[in-house]
């Protein structure tokens, strides 16, 4: 396996694509460094995989919970790899575009990203582009690491002409003429129902006849923000909980540059703001409980702190402690702890990420305190589950 890469051997061309506008006497770049310029370059996710499919290392503006999707996707695009040693384009299952770059005992993962065919596209803060032009940026990136003239192999996959047959559905009759039954179910916090109307074939029928031209993409995409915000306020979710929802999407709209990109950011939108209602209209629990828990998942990959818990919900902290513990059987600080540990125990088996990484992204100052806290949970360390679950793997 190639180690290091020197870029000066590389065209001045190339270079460019780096930020780079001229050969000069330059440094070294291991792969870790080559996925960290590309990512800077393109804002586009680059990630380094063992040969078992676990994470390695990874470049992107990803939160937490695009972390576990992505490893998800992972799973799919690398479990029959094409080459053994080289670099090709894939279509996952939805339509989306990866490059994929074997090298030696190590997979290098570029996007996903969008391809223009993808409705239910989930990464809304990386860039979209043309095929030709990830080709391009993955063909570059595989003579870096692999050498100049590595081949970009583009085989006639099977699955794509069915991936976006239906994904683009074409059937003339349409009884879905409009968003209304979306809308009640944003107000009424209905998952299910929502689910299963975005997934018919008379809303994606519907969503392709209205969303053609960029414009109109925007101004349904402008209406659909507006609408949902308004209906989750009126559902009772307060302000301060929508407000950096609607921010987020008013940030991301300027990225999307096809019509498949603006439909499937209108999707995540509905299903955002359905969720907030869900969580803060569960039957199950009065509504600051709902409050605390809904609180609690938001903020699970930070340090919590019971008072904050409480100045959220307007109540004292001995009142939410009473109050969580008599409608949900658990302590305040147990219901933590198990929701972290679940989280990092999700890490350890799909990644290679260190212990003092993954105490890190679950909000811990020191790894010691995570690895006492994980026995506690669990009864085994951090390692010990590392280990057993990679023996249940193989």
């Amino acid at each position: 396996m190639m180690s290091f890469i020197c870029i000066k051997q590389h065209l001045s061309a190339k270079l460019t694509l780096f930020g780079y506008n001229q050969i000069r006497d330059m440094p070294e770049y291991e792969i870790n460094d080559i996925c960290r310029i590309f990512h800077s370059s393109w804002h586009v996710p680059a990630g380094v995989f063992s040969r078992d499919r676990r994470l390695i290392s990874l470049y992107s503006d990803f939160g937490q919970r695009q972390l576990e999707m992505y490893l998800g996707d992972v799973q799919g695009i690398l479990i029959r790899p094409r080459v053994n040693h080289g670099s090709y384009i894939e279509y996952d299952r939805k339509g989306s575009l990866w490059g994929v770059i074997c090298a030696g005992e190590q997979y290098i993962l570029c996007g996903p990203v969008q391809s223009g065919e993808n409705n239910d596209y989930g990464y809304g803060n990386v860039r979209e582009f043309e095929r030709d032009v990830f080709v391009s940026m993955v063909k570059n990136m595989a003579w870096l690491i692999l050498g100049e003239g590595t081949p970009v192999t583009e085989k006639n996959d099977p699955q794509k002409e069915q991936i976006i047959a239906d994904n683009i559905y074409r059937n003339e009759e349409e009884s879905f003429s409009s968003f209304d039954e979306l809308f009640e179910c944003v107000k009424d916090g209905d998952i299910t129902g929502l689910n299963n109307l975005l997934a018919s074939g008379e809303f994606r029928n519907y969503q392709n006849r209205i969303m053609r031209e960029p414009e109109d993409c925007l101004n349904v995409y402008t209406f659909t923000l507006a609408k949902t915000y308004h209906t989750a306020l009126e559902s009772g979710v307060p302000i301060s909980e929508l407000s950096p929802l609607v921010d987020l999407y008013l940030r991301q709209r300027e990225t999307y540059r096809s019509p498949a990109g603006f439909r499937s950011a209108c999707q995540r939108m509905l299903y955002d703001f359905t969720k907030y209602v869900h969580q803060y209209s569960d039957s199950g629990f009065s509504r600051p409980i709902a409050q605390a828990l809904m609180y609690i998942r938001e903020h699970i990959y930070g340090p919590i702190s019971i008072s904050n818990i409480a100045k959220h919900c307007s109540m004292s902290v001995s009142s939410l402690q009473h109050r969580f513990h008599e409608e949900t059987g658990e302590t305040i600080t147990s219901y933590i702890l198990s929701l972290k540990m679940e989280k990092a125990s999700y890490f350890l088996k799909n990644t290679s990420l260190s212990c003092t990484d993954i105490a890190y992204r679950m909000g811990y100052s020191t790894q010691s305190y995570f690895i006492r806290q994980f026995r506690k949970a669990t009864g085994v360390t951090p390692l010990q589950y590392r280990q057993r679950s990679s023996r249940e793997n193989k």
